[in-house]
């Protein structure tokens, strides 16, 4: 679990981007589906079997739905990471990922070296996932 949480604090900005782009996805998939107006999933051209066509797109909304699940899994662990934090431990985990503070402007804020700020985030990481034994 450990790497999933440095995986969703890398990536937290990222998450609500993606997580729009898999709801235009679907979107366009429902569209399609329902013949209802334009759509940036293509339709294929000339006569084809609809019945396995709206089968393979019901297919792909289901990856579509659990990608956008996974992303969310994703927020709220980092959510719950930060917000379980208190004091300096805060301070650092939501200036480094959520405020997007650069790692030099973080050593000088705090006075850790750079080797020295990576391990005290693994150790802040470590420490949250043993006590909650994730």
């Amino acid at each position: 679990m450990i790497n999933a949480i440095k995986y969703g604090l890398q990536n937290y900005h990222h998450f609500p981007n993606w997580i729009d782009s898999v709801d235009l996805k679907i979107e366009a998939i429902d569209t399609l589906m329902t013949k209802s107006g334009g759509s940036i999933v293509k339709k294929p051209e000339g006569n084809f079997d609809r019945q396995s066509f709206l089968i393979s797109q019901i297919s792909r909304k289901g990856v579509l739905e659990n990608l956008k699940a996974n992303y969310q899994f994703y927020i709220d662990l980092v959510d719950n990471f930060i917000n379980s934090l208190k004091g300096e431990e805060y301070e650092i985990m939501s200036d480094k990922y959520i405020n997007g503070i650069s790692h030099d402007e973080l050593c000088y804020k705090y006075f850790f070296s750079p080797r020295t700020l990576y391990r005290h985030i693994d150790r802040i990481i470590e420490n949250y996932s043993k006590e909650f034994d994730i």
